[in-house]
């Protein structure tokens, strides 16, 4: 039992044994354009691939919308819905417009279009004023949602983004919104569309909206959460997803050096990203479920040989070039009850096996057995009678017996003792 003990201990120390790992390396060349933040971030495999001023409050720009439609999908409104375009919508409105005039009749879809796909601050002010009384209590929602986001350094001040000292976010938050939308299946349609086309039903007028991201064309399967410009810069969120990965990629306040050059460097520095993402990582197998991972004892086993321990299946993980998974990765074998017991039966799952990075969990697999063992019935029993003895429950009982027996004893002594005095007394009155 004691070299059990041992060995258990030992691969314990082993296996559950946690080192430091290098932080991210990947940086930004940033010869030609300044970035005030940006964040990179796999969905699918829960990795953290590059990020630079991930905390700094920033202005959240043109971000502001995906925030927008996110109040918009949730409230229930019908995306059919048509909506008669009034002048309270059209009050204040500046900068990026498509120029709606009142009595202008569009589905809340379209406005939606126009609002994700090219930026327009009319369609956005006018599906806030459908879903809430007033653009007041809407930028409210939007504060509520935030923070049950926990997106803890945010605050909205309008619903189109344009710049106020008020409004504020960062990256890491921006990040937060990003995958919580990226679940939003007609969200995420709307953003990858390039092109709509739809039509005023008040005067039949057709009008189209083009993507205001040029990087749908290079990317299949990408997704434009956000393309805008402002004073601090450009900016541009995506979501990319492949057969690999599910990428998130935030560039926040790009600006170009040299003042005379007009490249959106919100874009380029995306493509950065995206290329470190697709060209510096790969798919690993890091276990194969046909190695054993370890060797345990099994208590009450009716052998003294440890067995084999498997995974269910294959680990596979999208993992950086340079990490290297026998020491840069933390294994960390989880054995359901701290210990095996028999009787085991072929394909019981005994535990978990968990891999993790950077101390961000990246999978959990169930281990398995590929043998079976009968239990020792002699070792079971004495076991169980040693763990009773040594209970509490088996104190206390003992506890009680001897209270019994003493207090047997005790009454027995009384009656000794009043039998003795009873005849002593009998004597005496006998004697006189």
């Amino acid at each position: 039992m004691l070299r059990k003990i041992i060995i258990s201990f030992i691969i314990a120390a082993t296996l559950f044994s946690l080192f430091s790992i290098p932080s991210i390396a990947f940086k930004l060349d940033k010869n030609e354009a300044s970035v005030e933040s940006y964040y990179l971030f796999d969905l699918k495999n829960n990795l953290l691939m590059a990020e630079e001023n991930a905390d700094k409050v920033i202005s959240p720009s043109s971000s502001v919308k995906i925030m927008t439609a996110c109040i918009v999908l949730e409230s229930g409104l019908d995306l059919n819905t048509e909506i008669e375009i009034s002048s309270k919508m059209l009050q204040n409105v500046s900068g990026r417009n498509m120029e709606l005039e009142i009595g202008n009749k569009l589905t809340a879809n379209d406005l939606l279009y126009a609002m994700l796909c090219s930026g327009f601050n009319d369609a956005t002010v006018a599906l806030a004023l459908t879903v809430s009384p007033s653009l007041y209590e809407f930028v409210n929602l939007m504060n509520k949602k935030a923070e049950a986001l926990g997106m803890t350094s945010t605050h909205y001040a309008n619903v189109t983004g344009i710049e106020v000292a008020a409004a504020k976010t960062t990256a890491r938050d921006l990040s937060i919104l990003a995958k919580y939308m990226a679940q939003n299946e007609d969200f995420v349609k709307v953003c990858s569309t390039k092109f709509y086309r739809f039509s005023d039903n008040a005067t039949s007028k057709y009008t189209s909206v083009n993507n205001r991201s040029t990087l749908l064309s290079s990317y299949k399967g990408l997704a434009n959460f956000n393309t805008g410009s402002s004073k601090s810069g450009d900016c541009a969120i995506v979501y990319y997803k492949t057969d690999d990965c599910e990428i998130i990629s935030i560039v926040m306040n790009a600006l170009a050096l040299d003042e005379k050059d007009t490249s959106n460097y919100a874009e380029i520095y995306t493509k950065k990203l995206l290329s470190h993402a697709l060209n510096d990582y790969e798919i690993v197998t890091v276990k194969s479920a046909k190695e054993a991972i370890t060797s345990l004892p099994v208590k009450y086993s009716i052998s003294d040989d440890d067995i084999d321990l498997f995974l269910k299946e294959d680990v596979k993980l999208f993992l950086s070039k340079e990490i290297d998974v026998s020491s840069d990765l933390t294994y960390n074998i989880q054995i359901y009850g701290n210990e095996l017991k028999a009787p085991i039966n072929i394909g019981d799952e005994v535990g978990l096996l968990t891999i993790s990075h950077n101390g961000i969990v990246l999978s959990s697999t169930p281990i398995l057995v590929n043998i079976s063992v009968e239990r020792n019935s002699f070792l079971f029993v004495m076991d169980m009678m040693k763990s009773f003895i040594t209970s509490i429950w088996f104190i206390i009982i003992l506890i009680a017996v001897l209270l019994c027996i003493l207090l047997v004893r005790s009454r027995r002594k009384q009656k000794f003792r009043k039998r003795k005095r009873k005849k002593k007394n009998k004597s005496k009155k006998l004697k006189k």
